[in-house]
């Protein structure tokens, strides 16, 4: 398996016993954790993940399994890098993620502009889908939604 990087809100709502998205976050971190030699997150994202799941007895059991397993990565500073993300439409606080798959060459998960039940009008969509191919395309890092991650990386996850 490549690598993977998470987004902040993928790794930080993913718990066992809450609603069905923060259970899907959950199997696919716990899948990851199986079968990766390493987690890249930044030190920052490190730290939010800990102080949350320091409130949750299954999030700390997680997090020191996890933590041998941790690789840390500082955010790539290509300004000129960023500043094209931004221009395509890329939100600001995912320019980071999207650069440090890129350079990875890794797969970038994220709930980003997939809300479940939340109904966009088909411009909105085409839109997305364009800054979504566009970035693909020029950064050469594939954009996944969590569900689709686990189905992908996770098939014995039900």
């Amino acid at each position: 398996m490549g690598f993977v990087v998470l987004d902040t809100d993928v790794l930080s709502s993913a718990s066992p016993g809450e609603s069905e998205r923060a259970q899907k976050g959950w199997r696919l971190l716990q899948c990851l954790i199986d079968e990766c030699h390493f987690l890249l997150v930044s030190p920052g994202l490190w730290q939010e993940y800990r102080h949350i799941s320091a409130h949750s007895t299954g999030r700390r059991k997680l997090a020191r399994y996890a933590f041998a397993k941790v690789e840390m990565a500082s955010e790539p500073l290509d300004k000129k890098a960023r500043e094209r993300l931004e221009q395509l439409g890329v939100d600001e606080k995912d320019v980071g993620w999207v650069l440090l798959a890129a350079e990875r060459e890794a797969v970038f998960v994220t709930w980003e502009k997939y809300a479940p039940r939340r109904r966009k009008s088909a411009e909105r969509e085409q839109e997305h889908q364009r800054i979504v191919r566009a970035v693909e395309d020029e950064f050469h890092v594939r954009i996944w939604h969590p569900d689709y991650a686990l189905r992908r990386l996770c098939p014995q996850s039900k």
